[in-house]
């Protein structure tokens, strides 16, 4: 999975680690190229003709060995787009009956698109296929196959599919919601690891994902994190009771740069008890998180409930599970992420010294009126660099910095990311997190209503 959209981390490192597992640029942005089912998915009113086609399941009905068939004219072959977009292209088609139907498919999707023309008596005449492309793209080149039914049964097949060119807006472009879910409150940039299908990121402790910004600032951050030099002290240290307690209220604020523009996102969650989430005990956070483009002013509402097991003991936090749901301008998207055994984030490490787990992720999408589903194997390797000072818009602070990298594979194919981390030792809130080619640093939080500096 290549990417779906930049994520948010968790509130606290474990979130984080979650996040960063499952946040993919996927999590982050989808590649039209390697991702056709996220493409089919996330595709916003689908029409022929003005008319709403229906979502089936499977392919294309196979085309008739008889002359008599409908026959396909293409208009053209190749359709330039941005990012958001509405994509409209014609085609005619000559049949010797009457026309009962037409279907679309994007090449390489598990599900087609078709509406029911009964009633037309019409053997020839011209259609237009159209829809509306997420925003949480990434640049390449998505190509669609055509088909048309007669009302006696023949059916049909373009030749050749027609492709779309997909390229970044020019000009005020907008943040695309994400689809997969991300961590819980602090940001988290959306690593590129995952599965074909699944979205961008996986959330750790139950945060929302941020919207990819479109907009392009005057520098990009390094696309890979720095290594900061070896500090001392165990990474226990950034590890905070308090933020697991029943009834914390955690208000975050950040801004995320990178290459493709700038996004701010306010994270606002409470901790909540125990409860039950796919058979198995946890203790569930609710929050919402708003993220505006800085340059278009869209906002992403994102609304994300993560499921976590934290072990005072060791100490660890492991999030199992996160369910989101974003909108944003007539965009909708619910993302289930379930963790076998778990996404661990662990608070016992010594500098230099790697710690990896793995897990089973699956993850439901329901996305512009079609379900998804997908299964990834999933590798997370920490490791902790010790303590440096960090200075950011909402102070300066000793932080725990720590590396986590993931793989996910999903399919026979492998995505990787890396992402630089740091934690407050005071207060265990993320306040610096670079990779993928984006910086987000805090601008402001509180926990329970007291400032963080």
């Amino acid at each position: 999975m290549k990417s779906a959209q930049r994520a948010i981390v968790v509130a606290t490192a474990a979130s984080m680690a979650m996040l960063v597992a499952c946040s993919d640029d996927k999590t982050s942005k989808i590649d039209p190229e390697t991702d056709p089912d996220l493409l089919s998915a996330a595709l916003e009113k689908v029409q022929f003709a003005g008319q709403d086609a229906e979502r089936k399941e499977g392919d294309l009905p196979a085309a008739s060995n008889d002359a008599a068939a409908p026959s396909i004219l293409l208009n053209e072959k190749l359709v330039p787009a941005s990012q958001g977009d509405r994509v409209t292209f014609p085609f005619s088609v000559n049949s010797d009956s009457a026309l009962s139907s037409l279907f679309a498919k994007i090449v390489g999707a598990p599900d087609f698109f078709a509406v029911n023309l009964e009633g037309s008596t019409k053997l020839s005449r011209g259609f237009s296929f159209g829809f509306g492309l997420p925003r949480n793209l990434k640049e390449g080149t998505a190509c669609i196959d055509l088909a048309a039914a007669d009302e006696s049964g023949l059916v049909g097949r373009s030749a050749e599919p027609v492709c779309v060119e997909i390229t970044s807006p020019t000009a005020t472009p907008t943040p695309a919601p994400t689809a997969a879910p991300s961590p819980s409150a602090t940001p988290t940039s959306a690593p590129t690891a995952a599965p074909t299908a699944a979205p961008t990121a996986a959330p750790t402790g139950g945060a929302t994902p941020a919207p990819t910004a479109t907009p392009a600032p005057t520098a990009a951050p390094s696309p890979e994190p720095t290594t900061p030099p070896a500090g001392n002290g165990e990474l226990a240290s950034c590890f905070k009771p308090a933020l697991f307690v029943e009834g914390t209220r955690i208000v975050q604020t950040y801004k995320s740069e990178s290459s493709e523009g700038t996004v701010d996102f306010t994270d606002d969650r409470t901790v909540g008890g125990s409860t039950s989430f796919d058979g198995r005990t946890a203790q569930k956070t609710t929050g919402t998180t708003t993220s505006t483009d800085s340059a278009s002013g869209q906002t992403v509402t994102t609304m994300t409930t993560t499921y976590t097991q934290t072990d005072s003991s060791t100490p660890k936090v492991t999030t199992i599970g996160v369910e989101t749901q974003s909108s944003a301008g007539g965009f909708s998207s619910t993302t289930t992420l379930r963790n076998d055994p778990g996404s661990v984030f662990p608070y016992n490490l010594s500098p230099n010294v790697p710690a990896s787990y793995s897990y089973t992720q699956t993850l439901d999408v329901s996305a512009g009126g079609g379900n998804f589903s997908t299964t990834s194997d999933v590798t997370e390797t920490y490791t902790y660099f010790g303590t440096v000072s960090a200075a950011v818009p909402a102070g300066t602070f000793t932080t725990c910095v720590i590396n986590v990298e993931a793989e996910f594979t999903n399919q026979g194919q492998t995505t990787r990311s890396v992402t630089r981390n740091q934690f407050d030792v005071n207060t265990g809130l993320l306040i610096r997190q670079e990779g993928d080619g984006t910086i987000t640093e805090l601008q402001s939080a509180t926990i329970n209503g007291t400032p963080v500096r």
